[in-house]
């Protein structure tokens, strides 16, 4: 539920800590998750260029409205429209296509749709090397066979493209540099599943943790102002419960073994409440997912959001500082798949692919050298 008891040993015990990634935004979300202040935070941008980076936020596919909510996103005329859209950017993309789908269900749901209306034959047409991520058990191996066989396809120099989710194993964690992901597309929002218990679970204990925080603000705020009367109102029943659960969370901090060693005042934590938490869970895995491409200073990629609310102001802040800042808005697909195109073009002129190094003798290295130089990391 707080993911701040497991950091404060950390925090407690070390002189400074520095934490760097590419993919820590939301930033007030994960400070608020890590209950520990940062007084120095710096988002910088992103070390490519304009002539590197496509990014799209399409509002709109054939006429069709892409608010992809839970209660449209499965809709025919809706999934007909993003069929339109991922085959048009399929149909310009060289290489490798990455598509991240809210859920597997959600994705499963699209492909049948696909297969039935012929979008899949279409779309395997023009990305031969065909995968899907698929939710099982035990599927490691599995997995890695298909991620194989797509790079393997990729690197021979046909097309190909891989469908997951976001949260799942092909968003997170992997290399997809140069070819091995050109584009990669997000369809929707991907929001935490509102009926699993541990998201409920989890948004009921910031909403306490919210309540609690404030009652405290409150009554610090009354101790500061003169009394109005001898006689101040006496705690609600709820408010008596909300302080005994503070003190109990107080208590088990107090006696944990971080809290015994010496450490400088903290600032009082700032903490989100269970819809705002949910909310940023579903665009941090939105930033997760996209940092598959770019993956050196001489890669370019492009990114396509495909759902209306990637043009709300509110969502745009909580992406990625170097994303924000190539972003364009869409009206249509048709404009944006040709800018897509010249894009591509363009780039594939000024920044060919990375020439292979010479292999160096063995006798030549050092034996720390010669391990590097093996493992073509040299």
């Amino acid at each position: 539920m707080y993911p701040g008891v497991a950091f404060f040993p950390i925090a407690n015990a070390a002189l400074s800590v520095i934490l760097t990634s590419g993919t820590l935004a939301p930033m007030g979300l994960f400070c608020s998750e890590l209950g520990t202040s940062f007084p120095i935070t710096i988002e910088l941008n992103h070390f490519v260029t304009h002539e590197q980076v496509f990014v799209s936020a399409v509002t709109s596919s054939g006429g069709v409205d892409l608010t992809l909510t839970y209660q449209r996103v499965q809709q025919r005329n809706v999934m007909d429209a993003i069929g339109a859209a991922l085959l048009a950017i399929a149909q310009v993309t060289p290489g490798g296509l990455l598509c991240f789908f809210p859920s597997y269900g959600v994705m499963n749901h699209f492909c049948r749709h696909f297969a039935e209306t012929g979008v899949m034959d279409k779309l395997r047409a023009c990305k031969p090397a065909f995968f899907t991520e698929e939710q099982r058990r035990g599927g490691a191996a599995s997995f890695a066979a298909s991620l194989g066989a797509y790079k393997a396809a990729i690197s021979a120099g046909r097309g190909g493209a891989f469908l997951g989710v976001c949260r799942g194993k092909l968003s997170e964690g992997l290399d997809f540099a140069d070819d091995m992901a050109r584009t990669v597309v997000v369809i929707g929002i991907p929001y935490p599943a509102v009926q699993d218990p541990r998201v409920a679970t989890k948004r009921q204990y910031n909403d306490q943790q919210c309540a609690q925080a404030r009652l405290c603000a409150q009554q610090q705020q009354q101790t500061q102002q003169p009394q109005l009367s001898s006689s101040p109102s006496p705690p609600t029943s709820q408010q008596q419960q909300l302080l005994q659960q503070q003190q109990q969370t107080q208590q088990q901090l107090s006696s944990s073994p971080a809290s015994q060693q010496p450490h400088e005042p903290q600032q009082q934590r700032t903490i989100s409440d269970g819809s705002t938490w949910y909310t940023l869970q579903g665009l941090r895995a939105v930033n997760q997912a996209v940092g598959r491409i770019i993956r050196h200073r001489g890669d370019y990629g492009a990114v396509v959001l495909l759902d209306a609310r990637y043009a709300r102001p509110s969502t745009v802040a909580q992406l990625s500082r170097w994303l924000r800042g190539f972003l364009h808005v869409d009206v249509g697909i048709t404009e944006p798949a040709s800018r897509l195109a010249r894009f591509f073009a363009n780039a594939a002129v000024k920044f060919p692919p990375p020439q292979a190094q010479p292999v160096v003798p063995a006798q030549e290295l050092s034996p720390v050298a010669a391990l590097l130089n093996k493992h073509g990391k040299l």
